[in-house]
């Protein structure tokens, strides 16, 4: 049974990072759209840290 929960767990972890990425991916296209680079930059940044070195996230 703790196999099951442990894959559940990963799925539910998994697909929260991928909503996650994609706020902070829509974040950096707003900002680059709306004329505040910065606002991109820090997004890719963050998107940098989550997914290259497995950073934690900022949002649930």
């Amino acid at each position: 049974m703790g196999r099951k929960t442990d894959a559940v767990a990963n799925g539910v972890n998994m697909t929260l990072k991928v909503i996650t990425s994609l706020l902070w991916g829509a974040a950096c296209v707003g900002g680059f759209a709306a004329g505040e680079p910065i606002v991109g930059v820090v997004a890719i940044a963050y998107l940098t840290y989550l997914w290259v070195f497995g950073g934690r996230w900022l949002i649930y």
